[in-house]
């Protein structure tokens, strides 16, 4: 809903025609590749989000489409945002991992970094029986005292 409100009410403010008729048939894929690029450019959001919000925006045109409310689907020729991928792991995490157990982080954020320096990723670390798997490791003295320390919460 929240991607239709904010599409909707930029095309109003920018399509005359749209604003005069509020018309669904007067929205056309120009007005897509504006609000795509006002996402873009002025409001410097994420690839992820936009293409979030162009995927939500291509199901209800789609919609549209199918019950013959509107004569074109606005979005089908409208490319989502690359989304970069993350070349360099931060390490740096790792790498000082002391420093990051005895941080101001978050105490959960702290025992996933902790989870992950030891191998695992975060879904591994979500399923039911991970405790056991857990409690098998070996620990520094630096990182028994931190997961003491967790479970004295």
């Amino acid at each position: 809903m929240n991607s239709l409100n904010d599409f909707f009410s930029y095309t109003i403010q920018h399509n005359d025609e749209y604003k005069i008729t509020e018309d669904i048939k007067d929205v056309h894929e120009m007005d897509v590749r504006n609000f795509k690029n006002f996402m873009l450019e002025n409001l410097h959001l994420s690839p992820s989000t936009i293409n979030k919000v162009i995927s939500n925006l291509n199901v209800y045109f789609k919609y549209l489409f199918s019950l013959k409310r509107t004569p074109e689907i606005p979005t089908l020729n409208i490319n989502s945002v690359v989304v970069p991928k993350q070349s360099d792991f931060p390490i740096e995490v790792f790498q000082n991992l002391p420093k990051y157990l005895n941080s101001d982080l978050s105490i959960y954020t702290r025992l996933l970094i902790l989870i992950i320096s030891k191998g695992f990723n975060y879904k591994e670390a979500m399923e039911p029986d991970f405790y056991r798997t857990f409690n098998d490791l070996k620990f520094s003295t630096l990182e028994q005292k931190f997961i003491e320390s967790y479970q004295a919460l």
